[in-house]
């Protein structure tokens, strides 16, 4: 099922929002492309996740958070405070510790007001991936999704088909540059 963001917004949102509390999988647009995703403290969405975009099930999924405060609430923030309020929301993925596995995670807060409502609806982090089968391009369009299978997919119009640029927080290093620039503080 597609939904219109542009026709029903609302419509759109209670129907992720009923999905995503029932530990489903939407796909939805965000600042960058569209994304693919579920709530991040299930394991069982994880690994269906995984295997819709035919991933390697251990590698890691980043996860986006509605705002500052959630960011804060789920991840250890304080040494990259300046940092993240600087380029948050917006379209970045910083990879930092998490509070709840203490691994470092990937985490962004898009600029896209429909997934990050959704997150703050929630309660948690929502996995983000882009919405392709893994090796392929990262869909920009509705049209350029590939995924198979029956997902509610929420129809957001075209975005500006960059990824974010991932920059590794602890390790102080720019994982993926894209046209998003950045620059570590001296």
């Amino acid at each position: 099922m597609i939904i219109s963001l542009k026709k029903d917004w609302h419509y759109a949102f209670n129907e992720c929002l009923k999905q995503l509390k029932q530990n489903k999988i939407i796909i939805y647009p965000t600042d960058t492309v569209y994304g693919i995703g579920g709530n991040a403290l299930n394991e069982n969405v994880k690994i269906n996740i995984a295997r819709i975009k035919k991933r390697d099930p251990k590698k890691p999924f980043s996860v986006l958070v509605g705002d500052l405060y959630m960011l804060e609430k789920f991840f250890y923030i304080d040494k990259y405070k300046e940092i993240l309020m600087s380029y948050l929301p917006g379209p970045y993925t910083f990879i930092i510790k998490s509070k709840y596995n203490n691994k470092p995670t990937g985490v962004r807060i898009p600029d896209s007001y429909f997934i990050r409502k959704l997150s703050i609806s929630l309660g948690m982090p929502i996995i983000t991936t882009s919405a392709n089968i893994s090796g392929t391009s990262a869909p920009k369009c509705i049209k350029d999704i590939n995924i198979k299978e029956d997902i509610l997919t929420v129809d957001g119009g075209c975005k500006n088909g960059n990824p974010s640029t991932v920059v590794d927080l602890i390790n102080k290093k720019i994982i993926r540059k894209t046209i998003y620039e950045f620059t570590f503080p001296q």
